[in-house]
């Protein structure tokens, strides 16, 4: 393993429900997969019928046989074109380099099992999976699709409705599952001698089909079984009309949709079918917009009932359709005589959200972009709908709406993929200026990608030159500062510094105060870098000066941090603490990838300095994997910076200590590491006085253990029973281990006992 997070892919959509049945083919794919010769699994049958609740079982319990299992939910990808950018995201692969080869270097040898979800509507792309399977050694991919895929080394497992009852209930995966659903309705449900006959003729009306008879068993929380049987019945029959070039299963199902649909009154069914048009769900917000209602409570509620929406848990209410049900109404909303007004309202929506954004704050607060993450389809499905209609000015507003959310989570490649379908619309050409802001923002994307520098001066050039062809000063000078970062990134620092200074002036003219302090921190940070403390500390004070008039929290984290790094430089660690602890604060609510990587690095360093060699370990594991999504690689000098200070720390603590806890680093949740952080930061820190005490710390090979178990959480007592001692012995090891250390308490020996890598003893 190299310290990147195992992905428990059974937990991808949430809890899921016990899987009914499919023993058989539990069994059939589970022993593919593990056959070294099979390399592309196709889990292939209708919508509704199961084929991702069987994945995620197989990959819990194929997770042991695997280093990493990936799983990538393919649904709400439209262009086959982002069919590689959307794995090279789920695998964490680096975006400084084309997709498929990110994927390649990332996956190398190792053995992975790789979950493609949903992939029937991206089938004319398959030969990007065909290249990747060839340049892998070890990958064994798992899909799931309506259709084969007609690929050479595809093994296809086909999956049949549900096993329907032939006189015991028990026996049958059908009854078995409506019995599970119906419980989610009514807890005390049973299959009685009384039901047994209705339970099953209802399983045999749908088919054996799981999502049928979800919709089915849901309809008990407003009718008797009895009833339900009746109303089966006819619609069954009835809604035969469905596609004939589809399988006959795929018929039924979008029978059973149709007629759940159908229970709706007619103005229900025009938001349902509205509802088609959300990708990856919806808030009340979102909802009554699109659907033009003015409190859709109501219609909400009535929905959820229907099975037709669900309510998702997440920062604010939220709702979404199976995928099968938002198909089905997406297919009726071609056909619906508003449909063109529900698709205006619904980019509308998603525009004016980004624009909320852009309004509240100049970098996305994590709120904001875990909510843009939720909204993910839904944004991209705006933005295709104004590339579209060729609305090349609303496209323009999204896109720069969407900047920061692309730039903070590493999205540059997919960004450019966009920006590339905006600039080929037929409406740029009449709107330059538009036309010049997209193409700095597109060069703003490049920059990030050191493969695609030459990419990024083009888009800077040409939007000068159209800034220049308009006399925008000032858009000039916008395009000039990516310039500039180009040749910061190509290492000008020279040619980068001519430009900063002259576009310093021009931003001062202009009252652009934002840009002014952008370009002093580049001027600072620039001469830091280059080892010009005097005039890198100037520049730094006349930024952090106008962050401070302007307010701009986020900025001022920026300057702090660059001021730690200057007064680390300068062998002056406790004012580099001071000034990284101040950073690490102002940025607590930024989402930037770039940010935390810079302060992890900082505070690895730093607690290193103050006595923390293991903290400082785990913290080198965890800036590793930050960098790793990040999409700007450091410089040669940063690279040897890290390098010597891991040298450092692996001759503190030894090869076997230094890797454990890099690798516990890489693997924690940013979340519980700011937690750890922010205690450590919050400890009174000496250079080269240990906030706790040497490693060893003179205690004998009983001290130590007991120090272990305490650690762990037992009681006196329990440490008795594990050692063969009394209780009062335990008592006094624990007095004497706390005077020898200089420690008030059993949490302080706790946290010393971590921080010093003392684990239980094995015996």
């Amino acid at each position: 393993m190299d310290g990147r997070e195992r992905h428990h892919v059974w937990g991808a959509g949430g809890r899921q429900p016990r899987l009914v049945g499919r023993q058989s083919e539990l069994r059939i794919a589970q022993a593919l997969l593990l056959r070294p010769d099979v390399r592309l699994l196709n889990l292939r049958g209708p919508g509704g019928i199961g084929k991702t609740r069987l994945a995620l079982e197989l990959a819990r319990l194929l997770a042991p046989h695997f280093e990493q299992v990936y799983f990538v939910e393919l649904a709400p990808i439209r262009d086959t074109a982002l069919l590689l950018p959307t794995i090279a995201t789920a695998v964490r692969a680096p975006q400084n380099i084309p997709p498929l080869q990110g994927i390649i270097e990332t996956l190398g040898t190792m053995r992975a099992l790789l979950i493609l979800d949903n992939l029937e509507h991206l089938l004319p792309g398959l030969q990007a999976l065909v290249t990747l399977l060839v340049n892998t050694e070890n990958l064994t991919v798992l899909s799931t699709s309506r259709a084969v895929l007609h690929l050479r080394d595809e093994h296809e497992l086909a999956l049949g409705p549900l096993t329907l009852p032939h006189g015991i209930a028990g026996e049958s995966e059908a009854v078995t599952f409506f019995v599970q659903q119906a419980r989610t309705v009514d807890p005390n449900f049973e299959v009685t001698s009384d039901n047994r006959t209705q339970v099953e003729h209802v399983c045999t009306l749908l088919d054996g089909i799981p999502l049928a008879i979800e919709l089915a068993a849901a309809r008990l929380r407003a009718l008797p079984l009895a009833a339900l049987v009746e109303w089966l019945a006819e619609p069954l029959e009835v809604l035969g009309d469905g596609p004939r070039d589809v399988p006959e299963r795929a018929r039924s199902l979008r029978d059973a949709v149709r007629w759940s649909a159908d229970l709706l009154s007619e103005a229900e069914r025009d938001v349902f079918i509205a509802c088609g048009v959300f990708v990856g769900g919806f808030t009340r917000a979102a909802f009554e917009t699109v659907t033009g209602q003015q409190d859709g409570r109501s219609v909400l509620l009535h929905l959820v009932e229907h099975s037709l929406l669900r309510p998702v848990a997440h920062l604010e209410a939220r709702w979404s359709m199976l995928e099968p049900v938002r198909e089905f109404a997406e297919e009726q909303l071609h056909s619906h005589p508003d449909a063109e007004r529900v698709r205006e309202r619904h980019a509308h929506f998603y525009l004016s959200l980004v624009g909320q954004a852009r309004q509240s704050i100049q970098t996305l607060e994590s709120e904001w972009m875990a909510r843009f993450k939720d909204e993910h389809g839904n944004l991209h499905a705006a933005l295709r709908w104004f590339i579209h209609r060729d609305r090349f000015e609303d496209a323009v507003s999204l896109c720069q709406g969407l900047f920061n959310y692309w730039r903070g989570r590493g999205l540059n490649n997919f960004a450019l993929e966009w920006i590339t379908q905006v600039l080929a619309m037929p409406g740029a050409k009449a709107a330059p200026a538009m036309q010049a802001l997209i193409l700095r923002q597109a060069g703003m994307h490049a920059v990030r990608v050191t493969t695609r520098l030459d990419d990024a001066e083009r888009y800077f050039q040409e939007s000068f030159n159209l800034y220049a062809a308009l006399g925008d000063e000032e858009g000039e000078a916008f395009a000039l500062d990516g310039m500039a970062a180009v040749l910061g990134t190509r290492g000008d620092t020279e040619g980068a510094r001519r430009l900063h200074l002259d576009l310093a002036v021009r931003f001062e003219a202009y009252g652009r105060l934002d840009w002014l302090h952008a370009t002093w921190f580049n001027l600072g940070s620039g001469y830091i870098n280059e080892g010009d403390a005097a005039h890198g500390s100037e520049f730094l004070d006349k930024a952090r000066d106008l962050a401070e008039r302007r307010g701009d929290v986020f900025a001022l984290a920026w300057d702090s941090a660059w001021r730690a790094v200057l007064y680390q430089r300068q062998d002056r660690p406790q004012a580099a603490l001071d000034e990284c602890r101040r950073a690490w604060q102002l940025g607590a609510g930024m989402e930037d990838a770039m940010f935390d990587w810079a302060c992890l690095w900082l505070l690895s360093t730093l607690a290193r300095v103050f006595g923390q060699p293991l903290f400082a370990a785990r913290l080198t594991g965890a800036r590793d994997a930050v960098l790793a999504t990040t999409q700007f690689p450091p410089s040669p000098e940063n690279k040897a910076r890290f390098v010597a200070e891991e040298q450092l720390l692996r001759a503190a603590l030894g090869e076997g200590v230094f890797e454990r806890e890099w690798q516990a680093g890489s693997q924690l949740p940013l979340p519980e590491l700011r937690t750890e952080i922010d205690r450590w930061l919050n400890l009174p820190l000496e250079r080269n006085s240990p906030a706790t005490p040497p490693a060893q710390g003179g205690l004998t090979s009983r001290e130590r253990d007991v120090v272990a178990l305490v650690a762990a959480g037992m009681s006196d007592k329990r440490v008795a029973q594990v050692l063969g001692i009394s209780m009062g012995t335990v008592s006094k090891h624990v007095g004497h281990v706390l005077e020898k250390l200089e420690l008030r308490n059993r949490v302080e020996l706790a946290r010393w006992a971590i921080e010093h890598g003392i684990s239980p003893p094995t015996s």
